[in-house]
């Protein structure tokens, strides 16, 4: 999932049991949105709190009527992150697993443990509209750090709260002692019922703090998408670990009688944390974010650096990547090298000399126990500048030995008529010497088969996808010269849907918009007139 680093701040805001009202700002508007991945739970409401812009987002939907494991987590942090969102604060209420954490009490979670079962952890699922590839997401601090600190340091300064409770103080039922713990782990689990007495005091066996049926994994979607993400729990009950003499196990009513209190305290948080985020500088964090997660055919090599650099702690100008002698160059995309999910590569990483071994003579880079000659080469300049063709994607000085040489020229002639020059003096002195254009074999140049005349159609279609949804296929556009992801872009955003190129001439539309399509592509490319289109009806993909 891509993203720029410099977007504007905006603050998402998902509610939980007790919080499913936007009453933290003047509402500015509400949208109703679709994504790849389904319906989010409910409107987006779009406001203001001190001048800061935010979405509001209910997780259970405005009528609370939807259960934990039926919450579509994947469209509700697409939604988010699609309407503009650099920070997620999400609200939960949970149940206490220790005797320090009383309810009313709000935890600052920084750990958690997944005892789901149903849930769809990832966007990367190898379905039509989810991204390529697969995403291994290191999860060391599942919550943003710096936002959790920032969350910390208004409440201790702004609000004045309690960081965690000192010689037992306050009770159960007070309500005007407010407390904040600075850190907690919370296990998730499936849901909708309560625990039994035996799996509370496991989860406690376990080192779990509070337990919630939420969390997980909207935490996990929501650090794969970039955003910086924090959980404030608020405590309702002591679940059932407890003996009952003490205290009430858990139950519905018990819940739902500490959730105004809790729900008051979240608001009065919110109000107070939202300003001082947009007080911070935040380009470097939401860069790191995006870094983390990218992980596409058209990201570079450099990115690719970046993404292991935020995974190793490394510097990723020291990363060298290579595949038997080939070295990858920072600036040719995944797919120019044919790099895929499976792919073996040779990783090393370039020691500078202060860091090096007493054994290591000066002049050498030493990589795990590989010592090799390093330094400039005498007689070339530095930093060295390489030319690169746009149609064969190596060196210009390389293009003689592409099959389809004309190609090159032509794009050479067009963008760099220099270089243009110098190949035709070239082609012109040495056009008898057929060696240096021989391909391996002795057998010349293979030339490049000139392509059959292809008639110009456009073909519509609609398929099912699951059992209740279906998608779209248009196929034929590139007989008419148009570029298909330009073509993808313009479908997403008319339909406001899901698009992507699945083959290389087929596009596939999330939803069933087959009859607006034949309308709109005549209006959008009139080359494409309505007796060149086709309709296919129903097929099975």
């Amino acid at each position: 999932m891509e993203g720029d680093p410099g977007r504007p701040l905006k603050v998402g805001l998902i509610g939980g049991s007790g919080l499913n009202n936007p009453v933290l700002f003047d509402v500015e508007r509400t949208e109703e949105v679709t994504t790849a991945y389904g319906e989010p739970s409910s409107h987006l409401v779009h406001g203001f709190i001190c001048d800061v812009p935010c979405v509001f987002l209910s997780r259970h939907g405005r009528n609370h009527d939807v259960m934990p494991t039926n919450v579509n987590n994947r469209a509700n942090i697409r939604a988010l992150r699609d309407a503009g969102c650099t920070h997620v604060l999400a609200a939960t209420c949970c149940g206490s697993l220790r005797e320090e954490l009383r309810p009313g009490d709000l935890v600052l979670l920084d750990q958690f443990i997944d005892r789901t079962t149903k849930r769809v952890q990832t966007f990367f699922d190898g379905e039509v509209g989810s991204p390529p590839g697969i995403c291994h997401l290191p999860l060391e601090t599942p919550f943003c750090e710096h936002t959790r600190l920032l969350v910390l340091d208004v409440v201790k300064e702004k609000l004045g709260w309690d960081l965690g409770r000192k010689d037992g103080a306050g009770d159960d039922d007070d309500k005007t002692h407010f407390v904040m713990h600075e850190k907690g782990t919370v296990i998730t689990v499936e849901g909708p019922r309560f625990s039994t007495k035996a799996e509370s005091n496991m989860f406690r066996l376990w080192g779990a703090d509070v337990i919630n049926m939420t969390t997980v994994p909207e935490v996990v979607l929501a650090k794969e998408a970039g955003l910086s993400y924090v959980s404030i729990a608020s405590v309702t009950d002591y679940d059932c670990w407890r003996p009952q003499s003490d205290h009430s196990p858990v139950h519905l009513q018990l819940v739902l009688e500490n959730l105004k209190t809790g729900a008051e305290r979240l608001l009065k948080l919110f109000k107070e944390v939202v300003p001082a985020i947009a007080q911070r500088d935040w380009k470097d964090v939401v860069a790191a974010n995006e870094v983390r997660i990218k992980c596409n055919p058209d990201d570079t090599i450099g990115d690719l650096k970046k993404l292991i650099a935020a995974q190793t702690g490394t510097r990723w100008d020291k990363i060298v990547l290579k595949k038997w002698y080939t070295i990858f160059k920072d600036h040719i995309t995944l797919e120019d090298y044919e790099i895929h999910d499976g792919m073996n590569l040779e990783l090393y990483y370039q020691v500078i000399v202060d860091e090096m071994s007493d054994s290591a003579e000066v002049g050498e880079e030493q990589v795990g126990d590989v010592v090799r000659e390093g330094g400039p080469l005498p007689g070339v300049t530095y930093p060295m500048q390489i030319t690169y063709c746009g149609n064969c994607s190596m060196p210009v000085e390389y293009c003689e030995f592409y099959p389809d040489y004309e190609k090159c020229k032509a794009w050479l002639e067009k963008n760099l008529p220099d270089e243009f020059e110098r190949a035709t003096r070239i082609d012109d002195k040495d056009d008898s010497d057929e060696k240096k254009r021989q391909k391996r074999g002795g057998k010349g140049l293979v030339k490049a088969k000139k392509k059959q005349e292809i008639a110009k159609s456009v073909r519509v279609s609609r398929a099912p996808r699951g059992k209740k949804k279906s998608v779209t296929i248009v196929s034929g556009l590139s007989t008419f010269g148009i570029d298909l992801k330009d073509a993808s872009k313009f479908f997403a955003n008319k339909f406001s849907c899901g698009s992507s190129v699945t083959g290389d001439d087929e596009i596939v539309i999330q939803g069933d918009v087959k009859d607006d399509l034949i309308d709109i592509l005549p209006e959008k490319w009139p080359d494409i007139e309505e007796s060149l289109i086709e309709d296919l009806g129903d097929q099975k993909r």
